[in-house]
């Protein structure tokens, strides 16, 4: 099983995510920059930005576009809004079937397949209008704990997911907007 998107990344001596955790932990300070990258990975198109200044405590944010939803056309638009944070995320974005369906990141195990190997412990889900399968998909059987989910216009069916994903307690929280 080939690794995914943030040990590919790291080949090609590009100061990365890996980078980031072992000069965290060996008391350098990181100062890595900003980095945003289209790679193909076990057959899919993936977006991954790292913000400048990342180090293991930066979130993950999954990103599930819509139907129709390109990710070179979200490159131009998502990353620039996210780097304008004030504590920007690293950005996971899986180009998804036209209608939004999640193919093969619907599998079990499928999240944490995509984000093997970098070190991501839990992540938060943002999906946008036919996103909302993958999400679901990703809260029931990603593989990796999910902590919040948002949905942007994307409350469209799965309810029984995202109802027991709200209800589960903890430090979860599910925002619709």
């Amino acid at each position: 099983m080939a690794r995914w998107i943030l040990p590919a990344l790291a080949i090609g001596g590009v100061g990365l995510l890996a980078a980031s955790v072992s000069a965290s932990r060996s008391g350098v300070p990181s100062s890595l920059p900003a980095l945003t990258r289209i790679l193909t990975q076990d057959g899919r198109r993936v977006l991954m930005h790292l913000p400048a200044g990342r180090t293991p405590q930066t979130r993950v944010v999954l990103y599930l576009h819509g139907n129709g939803a390109r990710i070179d056309d979200l490159q131009h638009t998502i990353v620039p809004a996210l780097d304008a944070a004030d504590h920007p995320p690293i950005l996971v974005v899986p180009q998804l079937a036209a209608d939004g369906s999640p193919g093969t990141l619907g599998q079990v195990g499928a999240v944490a397949h995509l984000l093997e190997g970098s070190g991501a412990k839990e992540l938060d889900v943002l999906a946008h209008s036919g996103g909302y399968r993958a999400a679901a998909a990703a809260v029931e059987h990603g593989g990796l704990p999910v902590r919040s989910v948002g949905l942007l216009d994307a409350l469209y069916g799965e309810l029984d997911t995202f109802e027991r994903f709200a209800l589960s307690g903890g430090t979860r929280h599910l925002v619709n907007v």
